[in-house]
């Protein structure tokens, strides 16, 4: 069966970053606006699967160069 149309939606991501020596830190917010829109809909009936974009994440991510 065909895809059901499902509209349109935008997401918010973001990410910033510092290197300082060998240290790096960076933070990561993805879907900030925390939208729940429907991406894909399958219009078969006995198995009809729904998407939606994934809850708002954040992250944070640390490194060190050896």
């Amino acid at each position: 069966s065909d895809p059901i149309e499902s509209g349109d939606y935008g997401q918010l991501n973001l990410s910033a970053g510092i290197e300082v020596d060998q240290f790096s830190i960076e933070l990561s917010a993805h879907n900030l606006t925390d939208d729940d829109a429907i991406t894909y809909a399958s219009g078969f009936q006995s198995r009809g699967e729904v998407y939606r974009l994934r809850p708002r994440t954040i992250g944070l991510t640390v490194g060190y160069q050896f």
